[in-house]
């Protein structure tokens, strides 16, 4: 496992059997050491279900960055396809009904919103954007303006700026 680079996973609401299995072997594939636990949950909602996820962002970025350069990836390529690839694999599962991934970073705790069908631009402007310039949660990318915004953020802002 990659030094450092941990995860905190919870499984809430009708997510598949296999969720936790995909989530362990998708962390493990990128030497990432992940405690996975599902919350309780009594169905009311139909099957939707949420991964949240808590690790550090930066760290995590590198980890599938570093696996990609070490020959299991394509050979070096930026972080965001191995990211989205490892998305789409956790918010899949063997669900009909896909899930969302809640990434936490454990640094700013700023919440991140990810699932299937983001488009490319949503994981290339990710992995190079700063949470810090953020103060509230939950991120989310907005495909009609092409960024990651925080609602809280903006309404926060004062009138004029």
């Amino acid at each position: 496992m990659r030094a450092g680079v941990r995860a905190d996973v919870v499984i809430y609401g009708a997510a598949p059997s296999n969720v936790a299995e995909v989530a362990e072997e998708a962390f493990r594939a990128h030497s990432i050491e992940a405690k996975v636990g599902r919350a309780p949950y009594e169905a009311t909602d139909g099957g939707s279900w949420v991964l949240l996820v808590e690790i550090s962002l930066a760290r995590f970025l590198d980890a599938l960055g570093s696996t990609q350069a070490c020959g299991q990836g394509t050979g070096g390529e930026p972080a965001w396809p191995a990211l989205r690839a490892f998305i789409e694999v956790l918010a899949r599962g063997e669900a009909a009904i896909a899930g969302l991934v809640l990434l936490r970073d454990e640094e700013t705790g700023i919440e991140v919103v990810l699932g299937p069908g983001l488009p490319d631009d949503a994981y290339r402007a990710l992995v190079r954007l700063d949470l810090a310039a953020y103060s509230f949660g939950p991120l989310h990318y907005d495909a009609g303006s092409r960024r990651w915004r925080s609602l809280f953020d903006e309404w926060q802002q004062p009138s004029g700026v």
